[in-house]
């Protein structure tokens, strides 16, 4: 569970997410039709992972109906390995060392207790405290925020208030879009997690698209 002073960061991050003012036009010219399925090309390196869709080996190109299609799967035999490298594939793709570092992550031999309890976390609290745990005591060496709040994403079905995936991109994004705010590359706070999420979905309902609409548009606004 989450501490009281991480949750009272977690209170304000999401006040101000409510509050703050957007800067004027900076979302004037995204386009809210970008399609969330953010298909993307692999290393050959990837060929040889087992645990990939056999059609995602053969193609060597990924995207999120992918890992959604395997998200359901694994709700249904509660293993939850096959996701993780899923994710790690798309989140990874072209770099050489991505399926390399997913094998070294599958020999740990608390993995899926791990992954089963972020699962049962997200399921029984929210995004919130499950992210929380995958970055504190439920940390999986080698996998960072970038790649396990895109497991949550697709794991999670709940609407309203569904985790959303955050990356350098869309850091960037609300960095860009929202004035003084200063997300970092890399290794977000939970509370800046929180404020993440809250103000992508209060832009979800002021658009009137859905959050991971707002995620795929300002994904394909503000890509490098």
């Amino acid at each position: 569970m989450i501490d009281d002073e991480v949750q009272a960061d977690v209170r304000a991050a999401q006040a101000l997410a409510a509050s703050t003012d957007i800067g004027g036009g900076a979302l004037d010219a995204v386009t809210w039709t970008a399609d969330p399925e953010r298909a993307v090309a692999l290393h050959p390196s990837w060929l040889t992972e087992p645990l990939l869709p056999e059609r995602v080996r053969h193609e060597l190109r990924i995207g999120r109906s992918d890992l959604l299609a395997v998200a359901t799967e694994c709700r249904a035999t509660g293993r939850w390995a096959p996701l993780l490298v899923c994710v790690n594939a798309w989140g990874l793709a072209e770099s050489g060392y991505g399926a390399w570092r997913t094998r070294r992550m599958l020999e740990l031999p608390d993995l899926e207790p791990r992954l089963a309890a972020a699962v049962a976390t997200l399921d029984d609290h929210g995004p919130i405290e499950a992210y929380y745990l995958l970055n504190n005591d439920g940390h999986l060496h080698g996998w960072g925020p970038a790649l396990f709040t895109r497991f949550l994403e697709v794991v999670d079905g709940r609407e309203p208030g569904r985790a959303l995936g955050l990356d350098p991109t869309l850091a960037g994004a609300v960095n860009g879009i929202v004035p003084g705010i200063d997300l970092e590359a890399a290794d977000w706070g939970t509370a800046e997690y929180a404020f993440y999420l809250a103000l992508l979905h209060r832009i979800a309902d002021e658009v009137g698209v859905a959050p991971v609409s707002v995620e795929a548009a300002l994904a394909a606004k503000f890509a490098r």
